[in-house]
């Protein structure tokens, strides 16, 4: 089975074996780890680019140490940020099984279609090792799972984009994704900030929550997200998009406002 892609940062060290000096000027020996399980994840935090190949599965390797001769079983937790739909992701094997000789086994997370999940979001889950009787010497007992859909970009071409925000309006350049009907406009608002949304079969738009680099002397950064259910939604006619949204701090928001792509 075709493995998702994984990068693996922040690694910590995990080790319950403990060695003595190769050298020959000094001797050593080894120190008793006990029978315990001696487990711990991989690293902190795992990145997952997300494809329709992985089977709708995430995986993520839980280690342990102690002696290889017997099974053991060990209880992990799924925490997900608060902003994820309830049963967006499933725990589906919350008591990862070693069998005798076996020092690695996959915690298995699932979701249901990718096709849901939302374009350009970054999913946080945090995972847990329950029994801290259990752990390790490196106490790596949770790791921050950041998944995310992978989507391949290619240019479609140029637009006007007029901002009701801006009261003004600019020349930009239009990429789409292979995998989804995803648009991202190249440094919409400013340079090396994109702005990402996705087209519906019915031709509604779903904006995620994302910086515009426009910064607030008060409020700090702004972002530019979904209107309120109350407001007036995003769509599509044609080559237009009307992207209705709005501009908001952590402090709240500056109001709606319809920003509009064109294609060429």
């Amino acid at each position: 089975m075709k493995k998702h892609n994984i990068l693996l940062i922040l690694a910590v060290t995990f080790s319950s074996f403990f060695y003595y000096s190769c050298s020959e000027k000094t001797e050593g020996s080894f120190l008793e780890i006990g029978d315990g399980v001696h487990a711990a994840f991989a690293s902190t935090i795992q990145v997952v680019e997300m494809i329709a190949e992985d089977g709708n599965k995430i995986m993520v390797p839980l280690m342990k140490g102690g002696s290889n001769s017997v099974e053991s079983d060990v209880e992990v937790s799924l925490t997900q940020a608060a902003s994820i739909p309830a049963g967006t992701f499933v725990l589906s094997n919350p008591t990862i099984h070693f069998n005798k000789g076996e020092n690695v086994a996959y915690v298995v997370i699932t979701y249901s279609d990718i096709n849901l999940l939302v374009a350009g979001t970054t999913y946080e889950l945090t995972l847990e090792i329950i029994n801290k009787d259990q752990l390790s010497i490196s106490k790596a007992d949770k790791i921050l799972v950041k998944a995310a859909r992978k989507l391949t970009y290619k240019p479609i071409g140029s637009g006007t984009f007029i901002s009701e925000w801006d009261e003004a309006e600019w020349r930009v350049d239009v990429l789409k994704a292979d995998e989804a009907n995803v648009y991202k406009i190249k440094n919409c608002y400013k340079v090396g900030f994109d702005i990402i949304f996705s087209v519906a079969a019915d031709n509604s738009i779903f904006i995620p929550k994302q910086l515009t680099g426009y910064v607030s002397g008060t409020y700090g950064a702004i972002s530019f997200t979904m209107p309120a259910s109350t407001q007036p939604q995003p769509y599509k006619t044609g080559k237009k998009f009307h992207l209705i949204g709005r501009f908001v701090v952590n402090a709240g928001s500056f109001g709606w406002f319809e920003e509009i792509l064109v294609l060429d």
